[in-house]
């Protein structure tokens, strides 16, 4: 008896739906402009807009220095959740994508 009708179907409200269409929308957008970017970038490369040697010394930079961010970049929450003694708030699946990541390479 305590537990929740099952054939209920939960509702969104007005707001929450407004929310999720915007996620999806900057997902998607951002998804496409990264991957848009890649290939522009290494079209002009291929077309000697862009020396390729100094986009490889570019990258071979940037590459691990983005990774060292992702490593440090939850450290507030991760202290933050330490002091209240509770993981309720912090971002698992940015911790299992980078577990992943560490995984594979």
């Amino acid at each position: 008896m305590g537990h929740a009708d099952r054939s209920e179907k939960p509702i969104l409200s007005p707001g929450r739906s407004a929310s999720i269409l915007l996620d999806i929308t900057l997902t998607l957008t951002t998804t496409f402009v990264g991957v848009g970017t890649f290939y522009v970038v290494a079209g002009l490369a291929q077309t000697g807009v862009i020396d390729e040697t100094s986009l490889t010394t570019f990258l071979s930079t940037a590459c691990p220095l983005v990774t060292m961010v992702q490593f440090a970049a939850p450290a507030p929450l991760v202290i933050e959740a330490i002091k209240k003694m509770s993981a309720q708030g912090l971002p698992t699946q940015a911790f299992q994508s980078q577990a992943g990541c560490n995984v594979l390479g």
